[in-house]
């Protein structure tokens, strides 16, 4: 039985002819069709260049510390972590309260603060006469040689 072959299905075949994948009948009929065929042949001797740089960069070559540096890892992670002792009791329960305690201390002073403010009250008649003055003083005196001196 002949098998004839256009081009678009030796294309599709080329790869498993160049790997010596393909029955034995379909090997002849490719290998024939490339003898008569140059488009073909170019096609696989490219095809054939190609998968010959992919098989070299396929190659792998492992650092030589690799396995060291692996062991070391493996070894590293089958050690127990090392207890914590104290620690606990400060994370969880003396370092929250700690903060608790700041936040109230801080919001009693500020409510002080704001009382004794409020408690106070000042004339604004007396702060505007206070500061008149220093203004005047502005006028006469430059700022430059204010601040020069």
């Amino acid at each position: 039985m002949v098998i004839k072959m256009d081009c678009k299905s030796i294309h599709k075949k080329l790869i498993f002819f160049i790997d010596g994948d393909l029955p034995a009948d379909e090997m002849k009929v490719v290998s024939k069709h490339l003898i008569d065929c140059q488009e073909c042949k170019v096609f696989a001797d490219s095809l054939r260049k190609t998968m010959e740089v992919v098989e070299v960069e396929k190659q792998f070559e492992p650092s030589p510390y690799f396995y060291t540096k692996l062991k070391a890892k493996l070894e590293k992670q089958l050690e127990p972590a090392p207890e914590k002792t104290g620690g606990l009791m400060w994370e969880r329960i003396l370092q929250p309260a700690l903060f608790v305690i700041l936040l109230l201390a801080g919001m009693y002073e500020g409510f002080l603060s704001g009382r004794m403010a409020g408690e106070t009250s000042f004339n604004t008649n007396q702060q505007v006469t206070e500061v008149i003055p220093f203004l005047n003083e502005l006028e006469i005196e430059p700022i430059e040689t204010f601040l020069i001196e």
